[in-house]
């Protein structure tokens, strides 16, 4: 994975994270990763603390810029296809990781991302006209996309390694977001 850089010249974090644990998620959507950003206890969603400017191994990156070896493919398989829309690349970098490899961060490359633009979902990419154009259906089909992949990832990955009560915390915490992005 390259540096992502947002519009706004940015760094894109969504580019340089850990995997979705419970306590990764929890942390990240309650925001008290926000009260101590450098923690890296409390923010394991966006692996704080590392040095942004050295190329060092992260557990996944966003499918927006990555450069993967045929040998990956050959020995995981390719991108899920249960999933419409987000989380394939957090599973494929799962399972990249189960089989061995490593994905490293690599910020002397790096690249633009206009964040939003072909689903229309996001603020900072609404000028742009495939963005602007979306119709309202689309859009808050792409908000409860995130939360689909979300339960997706966690049955296909989690539901065996985490208690019955994780798990129910987990999905409450899914549902809650899904019906908060149902609401905008």
């Amino acid at each position: 994975a390259c540096k992502l850089l947002l519009r706004s010249g940015k760094l894109d974090m969504d580019a340089h994270r850990g995997f979705p644990t419970p306590w990764a998620a929890i942390t990240h959507f309650s925001k008290l990763n926000k009260l101590f950003p450098e923690s890296a206890t409390l923010n394991q969603y966006f692996l704080a603390g590392r040095d942004m400017n050295s190329p060092h191994e992260i557990d996944l990156c966003i499918s927006h810029f990555m450069l993967i070896k045929n040998e990956v493919f050959a020995k995981v398989g390719l991108w899920d296809e249960t999933y419409f829309v987000y989380g394939e690349d957090v599973d494929f970098c799962y399972r990249v990781k189960q089989a061995g490899f490593k994905i490293m961060y690599l910020p002397q490359f790096s690249a633009v991302h206009y964040k939003g633009a072909t689903v229309g979902i996001r603020k900072e990419t609404s000028d742009i006209q495939n963005a602007a154009t979306q119709s309202v259906e689309t859009r808050k089909r792409m908000k409860l996309e995130t939360t689909r992949a979300m339960k997706l990832f966690y049955e296909k990955h989690y539901s065996k390694k985490y208690p019955l009560i994780v798990r129910q915390f987990v999905y409450t915490g899914i549902s809650f977001l899904e019906s908060l992005r149902n609401l905008s």
